[in-house]
Protein backbone atom coordinates (compact mmCIF):
# COMPACT_ATOMS: atom_id res chain seq x y z
CA UNK A 1 0.00 0.00 0.00
CA UNK A 2 1.24 3.71 -0.86
CA UNK A 3 2.62 5.24 2.37
CA UNK A 4 0.68 8.27 1.79
CA UNK A 5 -2.57 6.31 1.70
CA UNK A 6 -1.42 4.72 4.47
CA UNK A 7 -0.99 7.77 6.91
CA UNK A 8 -3.99 9.27 5.19
CA UNK A 9 -6.15 6.32 6.44
CA UNK A 10 -4.41 6.14 9.57
CA UNK A 11 -5.20 9.82 10.37
CA UNK A 12 -8.69 9.47 9.92
CA UNK A 13 -9.17 6.49 12.42
CA UNK A 14 -6.68 8.29 15.15
CA UNK A 15 -9.34 11.32 15.01
CA UNK A 16 -12.69 9.11 14.95
CA UNK A 17 -11.51 7.69 18.25
CA UNK A 18 -9.63 10.63 19.58
CA UNK A 19 -13.43 12.23 19.06
CA UNK A 20 -15.34 8.67 20.52
CA UNK A 21 -13.06 9.68 23.68
CA UNK A 22 -13.60 13.37 24.36
CA UNK A 23 -17.72 12.77 23.25
CA UNK A 24 -17.77 9.98 26.55
CA UNK A 25 -16.14 12.23 28.70
CA UNK A 26 -18.14 14.84 27.92
CA UNK A 27 -21.25 13.03 28.63
CA UNK A 28 -19.31 11.34 31.83
CA UNK A 29 -18.45 15.14 32.61
CA UNK A 30 -21.57 17.12 32.27
CA UNK A 31 -24.21 14.48 31.31
CA UNK A 32 -26.70 12.59 33.97
CA UNK A 33 -24.49 9.39 33.68
CA UNK A 34 -22.33 8.13 36.75
CA UNK A 35 -20.04 5.63 36.75
CA UNK A 36 -22.27 2.66 37.89
CA UNK A 37 -24.16 2.93 34.26
CA UNK A 38 -20.74 2.64 32.85
CA UNK A 39 -19.80 -0.51 34.89
CA UNK A 40 -20.92 -3.11 32.62
CA UNK A 41 -18.81 -6.01 30.50
CA UNK A 42 -20.14 -4.37 27.33
CA UNK A 43 -18.65 -0.45 27.97
CA UNK A 44 -15.02 -2.04 29.39
CA UNK A 45 -14.70 -4.15 26.51
CA UNK A 46 -15.67 -1.33 24.20
CA UNK A 47 -13.12 1.24 26.00
CA UNK A 48 -10.55 -1.43 26.13
CA UNK A 49 -11.01 -2.25 22.44
CA UNK A 50 -10.53 1.64 21.71
CA UNK A 51 -7.47 2.20 23.52
CA UNK A 52 -5.61 -1.27 21.74
CA UNK A 53 -6.91 0.42 18.25
CA UNK A 54 -5.74 3.55 19.19
CA UNK A 55 -2.17 2.38 20.46
CA UNK A 56 -1.56 0.25 17.56
CA UNK A 57 -2.49 3.04 15.18
CA UNK A 58 -0.78 5.67 16.88
CA UNK A 59 2.73 3.04 16.22
CA UNK A 60 1.88 2.92 13.07
CA UNK A 61 1.83 6.76 12.30
CA UNK A 62 5.07 7.53 14.45
CA UNK A 63 6.92 4.71 12.39
CA UNK A 64 5.39 6.10 9.15
CA UNK A 65 6.75 9.59 10.02
CA UNK A 66 10.64 8.46 10.53
CA UNK A 67 10.73 6.15 7.67
CA UNK A 68 12.82 7.86 4.90
CA UNK A 69 11.66 5.68 1.94
CA UNK A 70 8.62 4.72 -0.13
CA UNK A 71 8.13 1.28 -1.52
CA UNK A 72 6.89 1.93 -5.00
CA UNK A 73 4.16 -0.31 -7.20
CA UNK A 74 5.65 0.68 -11.01
CA UNK A 75 8.23 2.67 -12.17
CA UNK A 76 7.58 5.18 -15.17
CA UNK A 77 9.74 3.79 -18.07
CA UNK A 78 8.48 6.67 -20.24
CA UNK A 79 5.87 8.85 -21.78
CA UNK A 80 4.99 11.47 -24.29
CA UNK A 81 1.83 13.80 -25.00
CA UNK A 82 -1.27 11.14 -25.31
CA UNK A 83 0.49 8.57 -23.06
CA UNK A 84 2.68 7.05 -20.67
CA UNK A 85 4.66 3.38 -20.55
CA UNK A 86 5.09 2.16 -16.50
CA UNK A 87 6.65 -1.23 -15.26
CA UNK A 88 5.54 -2.96 -11.84
CA UNK A 89 8.14 -3.53 -9.49
CA UNK A 90 7.93 -6.84 -9.30
CA UNK A 91 8.31 -7.26 -12.90
CA UNK A 92 12.03 -5.11 -12.26
CA UNK A 93 13.11 -7.71 -9.23
CA UNK A 94 12.38 -10.55 -11.45
CA UNK A 95 14.35 -9.06 -14.03
CA UNK A 96 17.07 -8.22 -11.35
CA UNK A 97 17.28 -11.49 -10.21
CA UNK A 98 17.30 -13.24 -13.84
CA UNK A 99 20.28 -11.49 -15.36
CA UNK A 100 22.67 -12.25 -12.30
CA UNK A 101 21.55 -15.99 -11.82
CA UNK A 102 24.90 -16.71 -14.46
CA UNK A 103 27.01 -14.62 -12.02
CA UNK A 104 28.11 -17.97 -9.95
CA UNK A 105 30.32 -15.85 -7.46
CA UNK A 106 26.72 -14.45 -6.30
CA UNK A 107 23.07 -14.75 -5.68
CA UNK A 108 20.55 -11.90 -5.35
CA UNK A 109 18.25 -12.62 -2.22
CA UNK A 110 16.52 -9.58 -2.28
CA UNK A 111 15.64 -6.55 -4.45
CA UNK A 112 14.09 -3.12 -2.86
CA UNK A 113 12.99 -0.22 -5.52
CA UNK A 114 11.96 2.91 -3.53
CA UNK A 115 11.58 6.74 -4.24
CA UNK A 116 12.56 9.48 -2.02
CA UNK A 117 11.55 12.04 -1.17
CA UNK A 118 12.66 14.56 -4.57
CA UNK A 119 11.37 11.60 -6.24
CA UNK A 120 14.52 9.50 -7.30
CA UNK A 121 14.22 6.08 -7.90
CA UNK A 122 16.97 3.95 -5.72
CA UNK A 123 17.87 0.30 -6.02
CA UNK A 124 18.69 -1.51 -2.97
CA UNK A 125 20.09 -5.39 -3.28
CA UNK A 126 21.16 -8.07 -0.56
CA UNK A 127 23.60 -10.58 -2.05
CA UNK A 128 25.53 -13.49 -1.17
CA UNK A 129 29.22 -13.28 -2.39
CA UNK A 130 30.79 -17.20 -2.51
CA UNK A 131 34.38 -15.40 -3.56
CA UNK A 132 37.58 -14.09 -2.31
CA UNK A 133 37.04 -10.76 -4.62
CA UNK A 134 34.39 -8.94 -3.14
CA UNK A 135 34.94 -5.63 -5.26
CA UNK A 136 35.16 -7.68 -8.30
CA UNK A 137 31.95 -8.94 -8.04
CA UNK A 138 29.60 -6.55 -6.97
CA UNK A 139 30.87 -4.18 -9.50
CA UNK A 140 30.43 -6.91 -11.99
CA UNK A 141 26.63 -7.13 -10.81
CA UNK A 142 26.08 -3.45 -10.65
CA UNK A 143 27.40 -3.30 -14.20
CA UNK A 144 25.04 -6.26 -15.46
CA UNK A 145 22.05 -4.74 -13.68
CA UNK A 146 22.72 -1.19 -15.07
CA UNK A 147 23.11 -2.46 -18.37
CA UNK A 148 20.34 -4.54 -18.39
CA UNK A 149 17.58 -1.67 -17.27
CA UNK A 150 19.46 0.68 -19.54
CA UNK A 151 18.62 -1.58 -22.60
CA UNK A 152 15.59 -3.47 -21.84
CA UNK A 153 13.25 -0.51 -19.48
CA UNK A 154 15.54 2.56 -21.02
CA UNK A 155 15.83 3.33 -17.40
CA UNK A 156 18.74 4.60 -14.83
CA UNK A 157 18.39 4.34 -10.98
CA UNK A 158 19.96 7.37 -8.77
CA UNK A 159 21.84 4.71 -7.00
CA UNK A 160 22.26 1.06 -6.90
CA UNK A 161 23.13 0.06 -2.90
CA UNK A 162 24.50 -3.57 -2.06
CA UNK A 163 24.18 -5.53 1.18
CA UNK A 164 26.47 -8.05 1.79
CA UNK A 165 24.43 -10.45 3.97
CA UNK A 166 26.72 -13.72 3.42
CA UNK A 167 30.25 -14.07 2.12
CA UNK A 168 31.87 -17.58 1.72
CA UNK A 169 35.41 -17.26 0.99
CA UNK A 170 38.54 -19.83 1.56
CA UNK A 171 41.13 -17.24 1.33
CA UNK A 172 44.24 -17.38 3.62
CA UNK A 173 46.96 -15.02 3.50
CA UNK A 174 50.57 -16.89 3.16
CA UNK A 175 52.89 -16.31 6.12
CA UNK A 176 55.85 -14.54 3.13
CA UNK A 177 52.53 -11.71 2.66
CA UNK A 178 52.53 -11.20 6.12
CA UNK A 179 55.79 -10.92 6.46
CA UNK A 180 56.42 -8.59 4.03
CA UNK A 181 53.02 -6.29 5.09
CA UNK A 182 55.05 -6.37 8.65
CA UNK A 183 57.99 -4.97 7.64
CA UNK A 184 56.13 -1.87 5.32
CA UNK A 185 53.87 -1.66 8.39
CA UNK A 186 57.14 -1.07 10.68
CA UNK A 187 58.53 1.53 7.97
CA UNK A 188 55.95 3.84 8.83
CA UNK A 189 56.01 3.38 12.99
CA UNK A 190 58.15 6.35 14.53
CA UNK A 191 59.52 5.42 18.22
CA UNK A 192 60.30 8.62 20.41
CA UNK A 193 64.20 7.83 21.01
CA UNK A 194 66.43 10.06 19.01
CA UNK A 195 68.97 8.13 16.76
CA UNK A 196 73.07 8.25 16.52
CA UNK A 197 72.99 10.37 13.42
CA UNK A 198 70.44 13.02 15.03
CA UNK A 199 73.45 12.51 18.23
CA UNK A 200 76.12 13.67 15.87
CA UNK A 201 74.35 16.54 13.89
CA UNK A 202 73.06 18.07 17.20
CA UNK A 203 76.81 17.58 18.81
CA UNK A 204 77.33 19.40 15.79
CA UNK A 205 75.10 22.07 16.05
CA UNK A 206 76.02 22.55 19.34
CA UNK A 207 79.62 23.75 18.10
CA UNK A 208 78.51 26.01 15.59
CA UNK A 209 76.27 27.65 18.36
CA UNK A 210 79.40 28.17 20.11
CA UNK A 211 81.25 29.37 18.02
CA UNK A 212 78.41 31.44 16.88
CA UNK A 213 78.11 33.04 20.30
CA UNK A 214 81.66 33.89 21.20
CA UNK A 215 81.16 36.17 18.03
CA UNK A 216 78.13 37.41 18.59
CA UNK A 217 79.65 38.18 22.33
CA UNK A 218 82.63 39.72 20.39
CA UNK A 219 80.85 41.82 18.50
CA UNK A 220 78.53 42.52 21.72
CA UNK A 221 81.37 44.22 23.74
CA UNK A 222 81.93 46.13 20.32
CA UNK A 223 78.24 47.41 20.25
CA UNK A 224 78.51 48.26 24.12
CA UNK A 225 81.73 50.13 23.50
CA UNK A 226 79.78 52.08 21.10
CA UNK A 227 76.92 52.52 22.91
CA UNK A 228 78.81 53.77 26.00
CA UNK A 229 80.19 56.25 23.45
CA UNK A 230 76.42 57.44 22.06
CA UNK A 231 75.37 57.43 26.03
CA UNK A 232 77.74 59.75 27.00
CA UNK A 233 77.12 62.05 24.23
CA UNK A 234 73.51 62.01 24.68
CA UNK A 235 74.30 62.92 28.47
CA UNK A 236 76.34 66.10 27.62
CA UNK A 237 73.31 66.78 25.17
CA UNK A 238 70.90 66.00 27.58
CA UNK A 239 72.76 68.28 30.09
CA UNK A 240 72.85 71.28 27.57
CA UNK A 241 69.16 70.58 27.44
CA UNK A 242 68.63 70.89 30.80
CA UNK A 243 70.12 73.92 31.50
CA UNK A 244 68.46 75.39 28.41
CA UNK A 245 65.37 73.66 29.93
CA UNK A 246 66.00 75.63 32.85
CA UNK A 247 66.60 78.62 31.41
CA UNK A 248 63.70 78.95 29.18
CA UNK A 249 61.55 77.58 32.06
CA UNK A 250 62.80 80.85 34.46
CA UNK A 251 61.86 83.17 31.57
CA UNK A 252 58.23 81.50 31.28
CA UNK A 253 57.90 81.82 35.31
CA UNK A 254 58.86 85.61 35.27
CA UNK A 255 56.44 86.30 31.99
CA UNK A 256 53.79 84.62 33.84
CA UNK A 257 54.59 86.06 36.87
CA UNK A 258 54.90 89.67 35.26
CA UNK A 259 51.47 89.18 33.33
CA UNK A 260 49.55 88.12 36.35
CA UNK A 261 50.53 91.32 38.19
CA UNK A 262 49.36 93.46 34.88
CA UNK A 263 46.54 91.46 35.13
CA UNK A 264 45.71 91.95 38.62
CA UNK A 265 46.20 95.12 38.37
CA UNK A 266 43.81 95.90 35.33
CA UNK A 267 41.07 94.23 37.38
CA UNK A 268 41.47 96.09 40.24
CA UNK A 269 41.33 98.93 38.12
CA UNK A 270 38.35 98.04 35.85
CA UNK A 271 37.16 97.09 39.83
CA UNK A 272 37.36 100.52 40.93
CA UNK A 273 35.82 102.36 38.01
CA UNK A 274 32.84 100.19 38.43
CA UNK A 275 32.47 100.83 41.88
CA UNK A 276 32.36 104.90 40.63
CA UNK A 277 30.27 104.35 38.00
CA UNK A 278 27.95 102.57 39.64
CA UNK A 279 27.70 104.41 42.98
CA UNK A 280 27.33 107.32 40.54
CA UNK A 281 24.24 106.01 38.77
CA UNK A 282 22.35 105.02 41.51
CA UNK A 283 22.97 108.94 43.03
CA UNK A 284 21.69 110.38 40.22
CA UNK A 285 19.02 107.93 39.99
CA UNK A 286 18.03 108.49 43.72
CA UNK A 287 18.02 112.33 42.86
CA UNK A 288 15.54 111.67 39.90
CA UNK A 289 13.48 109.51 41.79
CA UNK A 290 13.22 111.82 44.65
CA UNK A 291 12.23 114.92 42.08
CA UNK A 292 9.66 112.85 40.33
CA UNK A 293 7.94 111.65 43.29
CA UNK A 294 7.60 115.59 44.41
CA UNK A 295 6.44 116.91 41.36
CA UNK A 296 3.85 113.74 41.41
CA UNK A 297 2.50 114.91 44.85
CA UNK A 298 2.52 118.72 44.41
CA UNK A 299 0.11 117.63 41.62
CA UNK A 300 -1.70 115.44 42.93
CA UNK A 301 -2.08 118.13 45.71
CA UNK A 302 -3.25 120.69 43.73
CA UNK A 303 -5.72 118.73 41.84
CA UNK A 304 -6.93 117.88 44.95
CA UNK A 305 -7.44 121.26 45.90
CA UNK A 306 -9.13 122.32 42.79
CA UNK A 307 -11.68 119.34 43.14
CA UNK A 308 -12.39 120.78 46.63
CA UNK A 309 -12.79 124.33 45.59
CA UNK A 310 -15.06 122.94 42.89
CA UNK A 311 -17.48 120.93 45.29
CA UNK A 312 -17.72 124.22 47.24
CA UNK A 313 -18.79 126.55 44.83
CA UNK A 314 -21.05 123.14 43.58
CA UNK A 315 -22.66 123.21 47.25
CA UNK A 316 -23.01 127.38 47.28
CA UNK A 317 -25.26 127.34 44.14
CA UNK A 318 -26.75 124.22 45.68
CA UNK A 319 -28.23 126.77 48.41
CA UNK A 320 -28.60 129.51 46.69
CA UNK A 321 -31.12 127.22 44.70
CA UNK A 322 -32.70 126.18 47.89
CA UNK A 323 -33.35 129.37 49.16
CA UNK A 324 -34.84 130.24 45.98
CA UNK A 325 -37.68 127.66 45.90
CA UNK A 326 -38.08 128.76 49.63
CA UNK A 327 -39.07 132.33 48.95
CA UNK A 328 -41.04 130.91 45.50
CA UNK A 329 -42.91 128.85 47.66
CA UNK A 330 -43.54 131.36 50.46
CA UNK A 331 -44.74 133.95 47.97
CA UNK A 332 -47.30 131.24 46.52
CA UNK A 333 -48.55 130.82 49.91
CA UNK A 334 -48.85 134.15 50.60
CA UNK A 335 -50.64 134.63 47.37
CA UNK A 336 -52.93 132.36 48.12
CA UNK A 337 -53.96 133.50 51.41
CA UNK A 338 -55.08 137.03 50.19
CA UNK A 339 -57.24 135.06 47.75
CA UNK A 340 -58.62 133.47 50.22
CA UNK A 341 -59.53 136.21 52.27
CA UNK A 342 -60.90 138.34 49.56
CA UNK A 343 -63.13 135.39 49.09
CA UNK A 344 -64.23 135.41 52.80
CA UNK A 345 -65.02 139.33 52.23
CA UNK A 346 -67.23 138.70 49.62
Amino acid sequence: MNKKLTEKIVSIALCVISFMFVLLLLIVTFGHITNDDLNNKIVKGLLVSLTIIFCFLSGISIALAFKDTDKLSSVLIFKDKHSSTQATVSVMKKTAVRVCKPIEEAKIKRVNIFADDTGHVHMRVDIKIFSEKTIDVTTKVKATLITTFEDVFGIEFSSINFKVIKSKNTYQPSNAEVEKRVEELKKEITLNKPSEEKTIDTQEEVDTTQVDTENANVEVESLDANLDEQVENADSDIETKDESEVFEAEIQDETLENNEDVEAKIQDEALENNEDVDAEIQDETLENNEDVEAEIQDEILENDEDINSNDQEKAQENDDDDDNDEDVETEETLDEDDSDDKKEDE
